[in-house]
Formats: structure tokens, C-alpha cells, sequence
């Protein structure tokens, strides 16, 4: 082989290896923009669920809180007395959390949406239990009954908070699942 073919095969291989080399590094920056992009979006994701979750779980806490004083009353005498505050705050609540359901739904996993439409079909439950104590005259076994059904609303209300806080806990890393 002479001079010239060396020289030619060094340069066509110098240059076949440039070439190779600027085609990898621009795939290679653009892998890292759209892995960059991804990073960002996920932790925009992330931040608007914590706090969307943040606020699902003041909702859920609230509503329990309400359904918790109308169970613990000492007796059906003392819910009418409580019922028109409660319903009225039971209502804003309801409302802000079917508007959150609404706007947000796509943000929030499969599980937890179902137990927020579950809340917010218990909380529709119990007013529409204390509208029943608050706008008619109601014989006392029929309070009772009411009661009774109140009662079991918050039961049921409360599993829904009970178990929707560990959920949004490991869904936000708070909490693993072996915890």
C-alpha cells in the first residue's frame, strides 16, 4: 500500500468517525432535553397533586369532623340543635369537593378518586338526614331511626378518611407500604 491510500483510508476514517460522533452527540442531547423535560414535568405533576391531595384530605378531615360531632351527640333531641350549622357547612364542604372532583379529576389516581366520590356521596347522605331533623316536626322514633342512620354515616365517612390517609401518604412518598 503507498502513502497516498494510508493517508486516504486515516482521513476517510477520521472523518467517517467525526461525522458518527456529532450524529451521536446530538441524539445524545437530545435524549437528555426530552429526559430533562420529562424530569420537570413529573415534578410538576408532583407538586399539584401534594397539594391537591393536601387539600382533598382537609375536605375529608372537615366532613368527618361534622359527621363525628352529630354521631357522638348524647341523643336525637340534640341533633336538630346542631343540623341547620352542620348541614350548611356539610353543603360548602360537598360543594368544594364536587368543584375539586370536577377540575382535578384527571390529577388523582383511580383509588382515591373513587373514595372521594364515595365521600361525597355519604356527606349528600347526611344532609340530606339532618334536612329531614331540621325541617319538619319529626316524632322521636323517627328521629331516633334518623339517628341511627347518621350514626352509620359516620362510620362509614370516617373509613374513607381512615383509609384515604395512608393511600395519599405512600402516593407521595410520606410513607411506604410496609410502613
Amino acid at each position: 500500500m503507498n502513502f497516498e491510500n494510508i493517508a486516504t483510508a486515516i482521513l476517510t476514517s477520521s472523518l467517517v468517525g467525526l461525522v458518527v460522533g456529532y450524529v451521536l452527540n446530538r441524539r445524545l442531547d437530545a435524549a437528555r432535553l426530552r429526559l430533562g423535560e420529562e424530569i420537570r414535568r413529573q415534578a410538576d405533576l408532583y407538586d399539584a397533586q401534594s397539594k391537591l391531595f393536601a387539600e382533598l384530605l382537609e375536605m375529608t378531615y372537615r366532613i368527618r369532623n361534622v359527621a363525628r360531632d352529630l354521631s357522638e351527640s348524647k341523643s336525637s333531641i340534640q341533633i336538630p340543635q346542631l343540623s341547620a350549622k352542620s348541614v350548611r357547612r356539610l353543603k360548602e364542604f360537598q360543594e368544594a369537593l364536587t368543584e375539586l372532583l370536577y377540575k382535578k379529576r384527571g390529577m388523582l389516581p383511580e383509588i382515591i378518586f373513587s373514595m372521594a366520590h364515595d365521600l361525597k356521596q355519604h356527606t349528600a347522605m347526611l344532609e340530606t338526614e339532618l334536612d329531614l331533623l331540621g325541617h319538619s316536626r319529626v316524632p322521636n322514633d323517627r328521629a331516633h331511626q334518623i339517628y341511627q342512620r347518621v350514626s352509620k354515616l359516620f362510620t362509614e365517612i370516617n373509613a374513607i378518611y381512615e383509609t384515604m390517609i395512608p393511600l395519599v401518604q405512600v402516593h407521595i412518598g410520606i410513607k411506604t407500604m410496609a410502613n
